[in-house]
């Protein structure tokens, strides 16, 4: 009797399920085209797709196409793979993916919509492919490229561990330029990424990109490096090997025109949860050929250089950002009214930050001007402080050479300058500007006059924006010599106010001008005039010497001795200072000899003169008084009365002589300078001024 074997039915069983179980698998892919539609179609969503061809590894689509609230989705040649294991879509290619959507009016931020994108990675392909991508994005712009993301195999979670794009955006929504000048305005933006070959450099690293992106338009920018993202105290990125490239060709802005504007800036950063650090790994550079700041003022070949800049603060708190750094900036020719055009050098640092921003810059130009300054920003409001460095004048005048509107008739060859000024500039209100001039022992000429030892301290301040305040404590002149010298000029509490556009209409004040003229004195006292109209003052005569006074005046023979005093009532206008009615009168009784030819010739020939002639040669007068006009003509006026005698003429008895005197003042005061041997340059001042009487 043969052995018997129990019946196992599992085998049968099991092969019965698995063929129920692509029974069922098919007839619910047969159903899928009908059931998911539909479905979908419940809730707003449009889907479609073409040639379908499903295998025990894969998909493929001819093409998917999806539409929701006027959203549109359309992929062609679609290919996706998977495996029967842990992550089961190994990838995704996608030949042309075409979008239609619109920017979200609100971007929420909250932690379901988080927590869904994060459980969306998880059902993410391993590898992702479009090897074509058409996007239209309203409100932003349209979108071409190419996209290649591959999965890091080291982790199960996705995380990219290859990534290349190439995208170009182009057509941007208005909304998104309106605030960018049209010259700045981008036609097109190119950017691509690759993974760099040290991806995998360290634990921490997430992904580390070489990015280059480019615009194209009016302008060029250009911005290419190596950016690392790290997985450290939360998330931390750095910047490293970049470069920035600016080409502008031109840009206006109100009274502001650039042209062809050049800058190249050497960048690494690194940015965390805390904040950020910015800094130039090498000098940055400017090239500009013309900068009009307004219709004034033009820089051509304007270079600069920035230096160890570096720029940290919080993503979060503006006010916390901190500069630092250095510069400099050349001016190839500076172009403005006031100025002769020259080149012009700044060097300076800035440090601070955005709240309060501190500069300083030294300022020199090829003629030897130099000026020192140091500014700040703070809540909007701008204030500085400038200080020339000493000009000696014995090496030249830089002022000279550096302002067109220097007097052409003002020279300085000796003594030194020096000043300082503050400049505010408060938010919404006007100009502020204060500061001081120096001057210590100046020498040169005024005009037609030589000038020695001018010694002054000038304060000045600008009122409400264009009214100018000028104070000058004391100032005195060792010596000015317009054909008459003049020692010791001393002008006290002197000081002037007018508007800047109305200079010429201004008021000036002092308390006293003294000076020695002619062995005596002349005294101005207090008082106060106003340019442009016209003043009359009183000039004080004490202790002129008579015997100095003939010194001066070219005729042979004449000499005196006598102390004069006297008024002269001055008429200050526009036209210039003359005399009316003035009057000189001895102090006490002198003498007064004119032995000459020319006299005796006249006491020859006009026998009428000969008493008078006589008299004159050793006159010894009790009273000598004189009327004194100066006209606007140049005419100098005297009405000389005498009382005396001269011994030698009628047994001495008394003589009353009236002499009326009148002299071109300008061509004597010509006359006595060029028999004074003045330089060349007042020499020829003077005959300019006589041939064009």
């Amino acid at each position: 009797m043969g052995t018997h074997k129990p019946y196992r039915p599992w085998p049968g069983k099991l092969l019965r399920l698995q063929v129920l179980l692509i029974l069922l698998l098919v007839a619910a892919l047969a159903w899928l085209p009908v059931l998911l539609p539909h479905a979908l179609q419940q809730q707003g969503v449009v889907l479609q797709w073409q040639d379908a061809r499903l295998s025990f590894h894969g998909l493929q689509l001819g093409q998917l196409t999806l539409k929701q609230d006027g959203q549109h989705l359309q992929a062609d040649n679609i290919q996706l793979n998977w495996r029967w294991q842990r992550n089961p879509l190994q990838q995704l290619q996608i030949g042309q993916l075409s979008i239609q959507a619109s920017l979200p009016e609100s971007q929420d931020s909250s932690t379901a919509d988080a927590g869904n994108i994060s459980s969306l990675f998880r059902w993410l392909p391993r590898q992702i492919t479009i090897r074509q991508l058409l996007a239209n994005i309203s409100g932003l712009a349209q979108i071409e490229g190419s996209i290649q993301l591959q999965a890091d195999a080291s982790t199960p979670a996705w995380r990219p561990g290859q990534v290349e794009l190439d995208l170009v955006l182009h057509q941007f929504d208005p909304s998104w330029m309106a605030s960018i000048p049209v010259e700045l305005q981008p036609s097109s933006l190119r950017l691509r990424t690759l993974t760099h070959p040290d991806n995998s450099a360290s634990p921490e690293t997430l992904q580390v990109l070489s990015v280059d992106l480019h615009s194209q338009g009016q302008s060029q920018i250009q911005l290419s490096g190596i950016i690392t993202l790290l997985q450290r105290d939360g998330w931390q990125a750095q910047l490293d090997q970049a470069r920035l490239h600016l080409e502008l060709p031109q840009l206006r802005r109100g009274g502001l025109q650039i042209q062809q504007l050049q800058t190249q800036l050497y960048i690494a950063a690194e940015a965390n949860l805390d904040g950020f650090q910015l800094q130039l790994t090498q000098s940055a550079s400017l090239n500009v050929k013309q900068l009009d700041l307004d219709t004034d003022t033009r820089l051509q070949r304007l270079t600069g250089t920035l230096t160890d800049l570096s720029i940290a603060g919080s993503l979060l708190e503006s006010s916390s950002i901190q500069f630092q750094g250095s510069y400099h900036l050349g001016v190839g020719q500076l172009q403005h009214p006031l100025l002769r055009t020259q080149t012009w050098s700044v060097t300076g640092s800035l440090s601070g930050g955005l709240p309060e921003l501190k500069a300083n810059a030294a300022i020199s130009n090829t003629d030897g001007l130099q000026l020192d300054s140091d500014w700040s920003v703070q809540d909007g409001n701008l204030a500085g402080h400038i200080e020339s460095q000493d000009i000696f004048f014995r090496a030249g005048n830089p002022l000279q050479k550096t302002l067109s509107d220097w007097p052409t008739l003002v020279e300085f060859n000796n003594g030194r300058l020096g000043g300082q000024a503050s400049i505010r500039l408060p938010n919404a209100a006007p100009l502020q500007f204060s500061g001081r001039i120096t001057g210590n022992g100046l020498g040169g000429i005024i005009n037609r006059s030589e000038l020695a030892k001018l010694d002054f301290t000038a304060f000045f301040r600008l009122d409400h924006g264009n009214q100018l305040r000028l104070d000058i404590p004391k100032l005195t002149v060792g010596e000015l010599d317009p054909g008459v010298p003049i020692q010791q000029l001393t002008l006290l509490e002197s000081s002037y106010s007018g508007f800047l556009d109305r200079l010429l209409e201004g008021t000036a004040t002092w308390q006293s001008i003294r000076g020695q003229l002619l062995g005596g004195e002349f005294t101005l006292h207090a008082n106060r005039i106003r340019l442009g109209t016209d003043n009359r003052l009183q000039l004080q005569l004490s202790g002129i010497q008579l015997q100095e006074a003939l010194a001066q005046y070219p005729a042979e023979g004449l000499n005196g001795q006598a102390i004069i005093d006297g008024t002269l009532p001055l008429l200050v206008s526009a036209q210039g200072v003359f005399v009316e009615q003035g009057q000189l009168q001895a102090r006490q009784p002198g003498t007064l000899q004119f032995q000459s030819e020319q006299i005796r010739a006249m006491r020859r020939s006009n026998p009428g003169m000969q008493l008078v002639a006589e008299a004159l040669e050793d006159f010894h007068f009790n009273v000598l008084s004189s009327k004194l006009d100066y006209e606007p003509s140049g005419k100098l006026l005297f009405n000389i009365r005498l009382e005396g005698k001269n011994p030698a003429v009628e047994n001495g008895r008394p003589i009353h002589l009236n002499l009326n005197l009148e002299e071109d003042l300008p061509a004597l005061l010509a006359s006595i300078q060029l028999g004074n041997h003045v330089s060349e340059t007042i020499q020829e001042r003077i005959r300019q001024r006589l041939q064009n009487r």
